[in-house]
């Protein structure tokens, strides 16, 4: 991977089922799903689930989450 180039794209606003907003995200590599053993393969939309996870410099606030596990609707796309 690149210098400089991160894991995942923002896409923007987006929709969980239960109506609540979160950010949707577009994988630049694969990655692991935080819920399931399931990869989210390049290009796919995911989300980040908070956690907290001690590490040498402080807590990792956030984890991938599959859209199986986690279901978005991204705000402006259209269906079809």
């Amino acid at each position: 991977m690149p210098a400089g180039r991160g894991k995942s794209l923002v896409l923007g606003a987006a929709l969980q089922p239960d109506g609540m907003r979160t950010t949707a995200y577009r994988a630049l590599e694969a990655l692991m799903c935080e819920e399931c053993p399931a990869e989210i393969a390049v290009g796919h939309v995911f989300s980040r689930r908070s956690r907290h996870v001690r590490v040498a410099m402080g807590y990792l606030s956030s984890a991938p989450v599959c859209a199986t596990c986690w279901p978005l609707r991204v705000e402006g796309a259209t269906d079809g």
